[in-house]
């Protein structure tokens, strides 16, 4: 059997990837959105090392939640380009395993690493492929079904992917996970699976870990790193019930940041005053963003383009009052850290 051409077997920084978005029922939330998202693509390959449960500044909380209904898909987009600027693959040398665990947390600013998580979803080898492969073949969209019996509250939630191409040498392993924020509406549900520590939760030794692509005859069946997938109960959880009030929006956002209005105003240099908010507010997103882009920000900046040239128009006929009049963007918004969530 052959796995792949060995031509494939070179690979450099451009085959490397990262989870950047997640939608629940067709509703995407937007680039980076929710998500500590690490500050480039590198794998990890330390087992050991704390950055292995979330990735490299994975233990920060950001400023928004998303939210999903227990029982419902998440569907995690990976892309080798970060910021969406080229629609190149993941590398066909990169091949392995994909899964996705969760934590319970009291507070998004709780430790990441440590005991707690346990895995919802995985997919190893099957039908003569890779769970990379077939990611590969279907433009990085992998999905994972929310346990329905999981009960209310905050939750951590880890993608993860391994490639295995220099897997043969131990510690040769390369991981690619992120972690990212999420509420779960649940309605009595009480699940308590069994959980695991990462780091911990497997070993550079692991037959799954330490594993040779590159043989005519492969070892299977392979063994998926970690433990097996938790399996809902039959009791308890399941969707919200009822109307639910309707997110707080911001006129523009991007990644974790989003824009608040600026403030009215009763002559010009009121005017300028209310521009330069909005230009600080540039200047935070663009200083926040992350490797998904900054296209948000480069929206924001035509609105405070907008904003100058409105200051300057009534300026000049001595009639600056009230605020500015735009048409923004709406996008949907969600509670920041902290904030009650509607």
């Amino acid at each position: 059997m052959r796995f792949f051409l060995l031509t494939a077997l070179a690979s450099s920084a451009v085959a490397h990837h990262m989870f950047t978005g997640m939608s629940v029922s067709g509703r995407p939330f937007g680039d980076g959105t929710c998500i500590r998202v690490p500050p480039n693509t590198n794998p990890l390959v330390s087992l050991s090392d704390k950055s292995i449960t979330c990735n490299i500044n994975g233990d920060k909380a950001v400023a928004r939640i998303c939210d999903v209904d227990a029982g419902q898909e998440i569907t995690f987009t990976w892309r080798t380009w970060p910021d969406g600027s080229r629609n190149d693959p993941i590398d066909v040398s990169h091949q392995g395993p994909c899964a996705v665990y969760m934590k319970k947390v009291n507070s998004f600013n709780d430790a990441v690493q440590g005991d707690g998580w346990f895995k919802i979803w995985h997919e190893g080898y099957e039908n003569g492929m890779f769970c990379a492969e077939r990611l590969r073949r279907n433009g990085g969209i992998m999905t994972a079904r929310v346990p329905k019996d999981l009960a209310d509250g905050e939750y951590l939630v880890r993608a993860e992917m391994l490639a295995l191409h220099e897997a043969q040498n131990i510690g040769g392993a390369q991981w690619y996970v992120s972690c990212a924020q999420l509420h779960v509406y649940s309605t009595g549900g009480d699940a308590r699976p069994p959980t695991v520590s990462i780091p911990g939760y497997t070993t550079p030794d692991h037959p799954g870990v330490h594993y040779n692509i590159w043989t005519q005859q492969p070892t299977l069946p392979y063994h998926i790193p970690g433990p097996e997938p938790y399996v809902p109960t039959s009791g308890g959880g399941g969707p919200r019930i009822g109307s639910v009030k309707p997110p707080v929006s911001c006129p523009v956002s991007n990644a974790n940041w989003c824009s608040r209005p600026v403030p009215g105003f009763s002559d010009e240099a009121g005017c300028y005053r209310s521009s330069g908010d909005c230009w600080a507010q540039l200047d935070v997103c663009y200083r926040e963003a992350p490797a998904t882009g900054n296209k948000g920000c480069m929206a924001w900046e035509k609105i405070c383009e907008g904003y100058n040239a409105h200051c300057q128009k009534c300026g000049a006929e001595r009639n600056c009052n009230g605020g500015f009049q735009s048409k923004r963007r709406r996008v949907r918004a969600f509670p920041l850290v902290g904030e009650k969530k509607l």
